[in-house]
């Protein structure tokens, strides 16, 4: 017997001119959440993913529903954001931001009890990447940081004040030879 999973369900449709004269579109339903895989996020979630044709920047705003809670509490975990893509010539140039509104801490806390659920966090991401061929050679560099924090949501925690802050940098070069790639 074959097993059929699916990962994955959602509509895409072309939203008509409403006063701006460019391609639009929208996605709705559980779909891939995507912001630079390999460094940032790659998740999926129910959600709404616009895109916006505007030459030569495609601008992408998203919001994803990251946990839902079943109770009057609002538990739930909301991701906003935007990714601005464009083609230069050989490089493909890109820049995003990433706005997680966590109403309870650790995420997981939503579906398993025993994980005390008295935080809430607010964490932001910004970046921008470049990908393509530079000379003979693939190149990829990003640049990213972070900022948030984590608070006390209820009496069960105490008192708790916790702020993040960070970045990370990548270059990696890459030449192919024949079957093999030399890089850094």
């Amino acid at each position: 017997a074959a097993a059929v999973e699916v990962k994955n369900l959602y509509i895409d449709f072309g939203i008509p001119y409403i006063g701006i004269p460019v391609p639009m579109t929208a996605r709705l339903g559980v779909q891939p959440l995507v912001v630079r895989s390999d460094m940032v996020i790659s998740s999926d979630g129910p959600g709404i993913t616009l895109g916006i044709k505007a030459d030569p920047v495609t601008i992408s705003p998203f919001w994803f529903k990251a946990s839902q809670s079943k109770d009057y509490a609002s538990t739930d975990a909301d991701v906003f954001g935007t990714q601005l893509i464009a083609k230069v010539d050989k490089l493909t140039l890109g820049a995003y931001g990433v706005f997680y509104d966590m109403r309870t801490y650790p995420l997981n806390s939503v579906t398993y009890s025993n994980v005390d659920n008295s935080f809430k966090a607010r964490m932001f991401w910004f970046g921008g990447y470049a990908d393509g061929k530079v000379g003979p050679m693939d190149m990829k560099a990003d640049f990213v940081m972070d900022k948030g924090s984590v608070k006390s949501n209820g009496a069960s925690s105490g008192y708790c004040d916790v702020e993040y802050q960070g970045w990370v940098g990548r270059l990696r070069l890459s030449f192919p030879v024949e079957m093999f790639e030399v890089g850094a």
